[in-house]
């Protein structure tokens, strides 16, 4: 269990990687990215949280990718947004957008998927993480429940 910056209990959910002997991958293991797989914290939840909250960020839930070159802050930034594109949950972290963007320019048509949530108190949302890679990600993350 880990714990947030005030103290209290987080508690984790998602989808656990499993490598070709079925034992548990951690999100940076290097194989990861030898099959064109990236695994990215979602940066910017806290500004929203009421979007966050949306089944639509449950993991296993696809996500959609939305580079904004015309981000007054950042011209590399990728938007995260639920399928529909209705609500944005946060962006990829700056640190990590050119490896996305090399990704997503590599295999264009990679998907984007819910992998993990942490919930405070177990009650709401207030963290997320993103598996993005090749199409067969939906089927693998399917066949896993």
């Amino acid at each position: 269990m880990q714990v947030a910056d005030d103290g209290s209990d987080l508690h984790g959910c998602g989808f656990w990687l499993r490598d070709e002997d079925d034992l548990a991958t951690h999100w940076d293991d290097d194989r990861l990215s030898e099959i064109d797989v990236l695994v990215v914290k979602v940066a910017g939840v806290s500004y929203r949280a009421d979007a966050l909250q949306a089944a639509d960020f449950n993991p296993g839930s696809p996500l959609a990718l939305v580079p904004e070159p015309d981000n007054p802050i950042d011209s590399n930034a990728i938007a995260i947004y639920d399928r529909a594109r209705t609500h944005q949950v946060g962006f990829v972290p700056a640190d990590r957008c050119s490896e996305v963007a090399e990704l997503l320019q590599r295999v264009p048509e990679s998907v984007a998927i819910s992998l993990w949530e942490w919930r405070l108190h177990g009650a709401e949302r207030c963290a997320l993480r993103t598996i993005i890679g090749p199409p067969w990600l939906t089927g693998a993350l399917a066949s896993s429940v």
